[in-house]
């Protein structure tokens, strides 16, 4: 959960995990730092490291990626509004972003707007088949 201005954002935990997720809905303006906040949540529950593979799919039908490092067990939190290939673009940039793995993972994606003063959080859609928690922890 985060707070900013007095208002929060969280979700739900999750209960599934798996290879691919998508998030729809991202934007950012790279010439604004620090007024969109887009953070993308990552959770391995392996007790093997993993290299998860982000894509960012841009609405001129462009994409690049990037490779996160997951170690086992952890988590760890993706600044979308300040990778290198969002800042690279140097102006306002309407996104979706895809994430695949070779081993089940969770996935999350949060918002902030400190020009509208509000945001929300949300779980990665899951595609393709989803894995139960109790099957990986």
């Amino acid at each position: 959960m985060q707070f900013r201005h007095g208002d929060g954002d969280a979700m739900t935990s999750t209960t599934q995990f798996g290879r691919t997720f998508l998030v729809g809905a991202a934007w950012v303006n790279p010439r604004s730092p620090g007024t969109y906040i887009e953070r993308l949540q990552l959770l391995n529950p392996n007790v093997i490291s993993t290299d998860v593979r982000v894509t960012f799919l841009f609405t001129d039908g462009t994409s690049e990626s990037a490779t996160v490092r997951l170690g086992a067990g952890t988590a760890r939190t993706v600044a979308i509004d300040e990778h290198q290939v969002i800042v690279r673009r140097g102006e306002p940039t309407a996104f979706s972003i895809r994430v695949d793995s070779p081993l089940p993972i969770a996935a999350s994606f949060s918002h902030y707007d400190l020009y509208l003063r509000g945001g929300w959080g949300t779980l990665a859609a899951p595609l393709g088949l989803s894995v139960p928690a109790l099957a990986v922890i």
